[in-house]
């Protein structure tokens, strides 16, 4: 994971980034399936 993107980033407005992107995934995979 590129160290970049945490700096002048709170911690949790990256962990709730990446909780949506993995979200975003989720309902992708279920479109590909359908």
């Amino acid at each position: 994971m590129p160290i970049f993107i945490f700096r002048g980033v709170e911690k949790s407005k990256v962990e709730e980034y990446f909780s949506k992107i993995e979200e975003l995934s989720e309902i992708i995979d279920v479109d590909i399936k359908k």
